[in-house]
């Protein structure tokens, strides 16, 4: 008679002394243990999910299994079709405007002496007004004001020359620049008048002038040179003697 050895689960019998019939043996290490088809299900799947699916045994001859991700497919983008926004070039500001605004101060009595802002109305407003001015000047002081430019290197036709000729003149000549600032304001008659009109006397030459000039200089006792440029200080004290007799309230311009 031969004896068959039975192979029990350690499973069952650890659990309630049951002498399941083993199917598996479950081995880490030097460790082994028998284990029946429920046992070895349970274990299998508690060591799965601690260690993860493991690597098959080569000898079932299965393919291991790989996970692939899906591809990612973009999300169409809403802007993608769209052409970039053009953005409006600023229009650039008019030459006489901007040298106006890097020569002259702001006037306006809560910034005075600031800086003016191209941009701003404010400085376009201002900078109109002195552009009128100049546009109308009498022709006494727009023959003044073109000499003076000539003099002192400036551009007549600035806008930002004139509002320095007025300011040179205010502060060296102030009876000729009230003059100036007079005959603007009467240059245009009232409402429901007429303006005068006057025969006026053949302009002298510059020649006449330049020797009316220099008579009057030395009667007064001025130093000029008997050819050649007249100062400029010389030919201003002339006009304001001129303007004073004219007015009738000739003063003393002698030299000092």
């Amino acid at each position: 008679m031969s004896y068959v050895e039975k192979v029990v689960c350690d499973g069952c019998l650890s659990k309630d002394g049951s002498q399941t019939e083993a199917a598996e043996t479950l081995s880490l290490g030097e460790r082994s243990w028998d284990l029946c088809s429920e046992h070895s299900a349970r274990f299998s799947a508690y060591l799965v999910d601690a260690l993860g699916a493991g690597v098959p045994d080569d000898s079932t001859g299965a393919e291991p299994v790989v996970a692939v991700p899906a591809p990612v497919v973009p999300e169409p983008d809403a802007q993608a079709d769209t052409p970039p926004a053009v953005e409006a070039e600023e229009p650039s500001p008019d030459p006489d405007l901007a040298d106006y605004c890097e020569r002259i101060t702001d006037s306006r009595k809560a910034r005075k002496g600031k800086p003016l802002d191209v941009r701003s109305q404010a400085a376009q407003a201002q900078w109109s007004r002195h552009r009128d001015r100049l546009a109308a000047l009498p022709d006494k002081e727009r023959d003044d004001y073109v000499k003076w430019c000539a003099t002192e290197g400036r551009d007549a036709s600035l806008t930002a020359s004139h509002v320095e000729f007025r300011g040179f003149m205010w502060s060296n000549f102030p009876h000729m620049a009230r003059a100036y600032a007079d005959a603007m304001k009467g240059k245009a008659p009232q409402q429901g008048q007429t303006a005068p009109v006057e025969t006026e006397a053949r302009p002298l030459t510059d020649r006449e002038r330049n020797r009316a000039v220099r008579e009057w200089a030395r009667a007064n006792g001025y130093d000029v040179p008997a050819r050649g440029r007249i100062p400029m200080t010389v030919s201003h004290a002339y006009r304001l003697a001129q303007v004073g007799r004219e007015s009738g309230t000739e003063e003393s311009h002698t030299a000092a």
